[in-house]
């Protein structure tokens, strides 16, 4: 009977940790409607160890964030974004991202997705502008 309590126990834990994941992961991600595929970026920037600037083909602007550096300075590395499935991005399990100098790619863990706002666009410096 212990033996049981303690199954049921550790299942209802595993389902508690499970819907808190996709809270956080919904949390970090676009809206329906803000979606866009890889093959519309158009630029991109890297602004710091963990930030992408990105410029969609419809002149939207995402800020990718990482877990932990991916970039490093003078964050000119190279970087390549892959497809998972699908070419749509809309979370960031979407993103297979991993940067590096040429033959020692990392992967790098997106925590979140942004699209900028206006206000947030023009407030970008040059340099950071994709």
């Amino acid at each position: 009977m212990k033996q049981w309590l303690i199954a049921g126990t550790l299942v209802l834990a595993g389902i508690a940790g499970s819907v808190a994941l996709a809270k956080d992961s919904a949390a970090g991600s676009l809206a329906p409607n803000q979606c866009f595929r890889i093959h519309d970026i158009q630029n991109t920037v890297q602004v710091s160890q963990t930030r992408l600037n990105i410029l969609t083909n419809d002149h939207r602007y995402i800020r990718l964030d990482t877990t932990g550096r991916c970039f490093n300075p003078p964050f000119s590395d190279y970087f390549v974004i892959q497809e998972r499935g699908s070419d749509w991005v809309c979370s960031p399990v979407d993103v297979d991202i991993s940067a590096g100098p040429a033959g020692f790619k990392t992967p790098c863990i997106v925590a979140k997705l942004a699209q900028m706002s206006a206000a947030e666009v023009s407030a970008i410096p040059k340099k950071e502008k994709p």
